[in-house]
């Protein structure tokens, strides 16, 4: 209820919000978010999920060229980074995170396979992108 009402306050009484872009020089320059983005991440059942999204995104990629060893590598990237955040984000929203640390446990055996086949290894690299995307 606390962040209905932080987030209906954001939307009501700032039309944008500056977030700082990373600088530790008052002077330079600041980016500005629209309240509405920053209230979209707010309500997301496990947050920002864009970081994971782009590896899944490359690994698509790499796998439509047909080189599955790299894809295979580059999924690791992936797997390194949600073991790190697994406990934080399960804390947030344990149904969605269980839903796609699922997901990511296909992507991973279809990459890893003894002998991968292209098909299934995109159908669950998009299945997991489709996942992240509808919990926007």
């Amino acid at each position: 209820m606390k962040k209905q009402l932080l987030t209906i306050a954001i939307l009501t009484l700032s039309p944008l919000i500056f977030v700082h872009a990373g600088s530790n020089q008052p002077h330079e320059s600041r980016r500005m978010q629209p309240a509405s983005q920053i209230a979209a991440k707010a309500k997301a059942p496990l947050g920002d999920l864009g970081p994971y999204r782009t590896i899944l995104a490359d690994t698509l990629a790499i796998v439509k060229t047909g080189k599955l060893k790299a894809a295979e590598k580059r999924i690791t990237d992936l797997e390194t980074a949600w073991d790190v955040s697994a406990n934080k984000l399960k804390a947030l929203n344990p149904k969605p995170w269980g839903r796609l640390d699922l997901a990511l446990d296909t992507v991973l055996f279809e990459l890893r396979a003894d002998k991968p086949d292209a098909k299934l290894c995109t159908k669950a690299l998009q299945d997991m992108l489709d996942m992240i995307d509808s919990m926007k």
